[in-house]
């Protein structure tokens, strides 16, 4: 199993490929729990760096490729992706993927999410060109590339555009980059096969030890990830946070410089 799953070095294993309203919406309970679980969120550093992906990730990227893959091709996906970002999710339901997001072999996909989101949403021009330069296309592989464009596609069908009188804020973005990370973790955590299985025991022993094993070109691609979410931190979260609060005089003395793990998971650190 393990020289099949080599064999698709070519095809998969360079694949190393959270914001209701306006800021001034009001903040449902709902929202403020999932932004404290944003909060509490801690990263998972790479202890073992790998010059190739060994089968957990490879196992760990095929199977976000395919969750992507399937969303923006099976018939009726979409709208039900639609409709499950608008439910609530009970702790349980979630609790198993707590830990597992937290691997780098498997957090790609969400920073992805939550970086394109905020891209397709909330960027200017020049702001979409800057996050460009970060992840230029001609430096990253093919199979990211396509990640990204499966991911683009999905936003673009389940958070339609609004026009400038009624733009998403910051939370309600930040709410449905948590619901598409519960959504994929219901979905990574039902295993197809034994492998696959086999797989998640992997992931959750080596978050365990503290033994994470990512190849280098899964390092590189994290930390591009994490570089264009630091710069929408500073170029578009900090700004339009603050703009709000001191353009409302009567809010000014509840602003707080370090806000920004309200809206982004807390991924930004070690190799993870």
């Amino acid at each position: 199993m393990k020289m099949r799953l080599y064999s698709l070095f070519g095809f998969c294993s360079l694949l190393v490929r959270s914001l209701s309203g306006s800021l001034g919406g009001r903040v449902t309970s709902k929202v403020g729990n999932d932004l404290e679980e944003v909060r509490n969120q801690a990263p998972a550093s790479c202890s073992s760096p790998e010059s190739f992906p060994g089968e957990t990730e490879m196992l760990a990227q095929q199977k976000s490729t395919n969750f992507l893959t399937d969303l923006r091709h099976g018939y009726g996906t979409l709208p039900e992706l639609e409709r499950a970002l608008t439910r609530t999710y009970s702790d349980s339901e979630v609790s198993d993927f707590a830990e597992i997001q937290r691997h780098g072999a498997v957090s790609t996909t969400l920073k992805l999410f939550e970086i394109r989101l905020l891209y397709l949403r909330k960027a200017t021009f020049k702001q979409r060109n800057e996050i460009d330069a970060i992840l230029r296309a001609s430096e990253l592989p093919r199979s990211f590339q396509e990640t990204m464009a499966n991911i683009d596609y999905i936003c673009e069908h389940v958070v339609p555009y609004r026009d400038r009188y009624e733009a998403y804020g910051l939370r309600e973005l930040a709410h449905i980059s948590q619901q598409f990370r519960r959504i994929f973790g219901l979905k990574f955590m039902k295993p197809s096969y034994d492998e696959e299985e086999m797989m998640i025991k992997t992931l959750r022993d080596e978050l365990t030890t503290g033994s994470v094993k990512l190849s280098t070109s899964r390092q590189s691609i994290n930390q591009r990830l994490d570089k264009a979410r630091a710069w929408q931190c500073k170029n578009i979260i900090d700004v339009q946070y603050k703009r709000y609060f001191w353009n409302t005089p009567h809010r000014r003395h509840r602003y707080r410089p370090h806000h920004h793990s309200d809206y982004q998971y807390d991924y930004t650190q070690g190799g993870g």
